[in-house]
């Protein structure tokens, strides 16, 4: 069975979806020696039925309404 997955991207996320996000620093030492100054990254692993894989972001509406 193949399978297509869609990622969006917002600040604010929500918290009941079937996939949650989490940041995983490498460990400092190790960052600094490789990399320089710390990084946040994130793996993104699809399983092996996947075919495409398409991440968006989302634009947030402003906080002033029309009146």
């Amino acid at each position: 069975m193949a399978n297509k997955i869609a990622i969006s991207v917002a600040k604010h996320p929500h918290q009941d979806g079937v996939v949650n996000m989490r940041q995983i620093t490498v460990r400092e030492k190790l960052l600094r020696l490789l990399l320089g100054n710390p990084h946040h990254l994130m793996v993104i692993a699809p399983g092996k039925d996947v075919q495409q894989l398409e991440i968006n972001e989302i634009k947030e509406d402003s906080d002033e309404h029309d009146e």
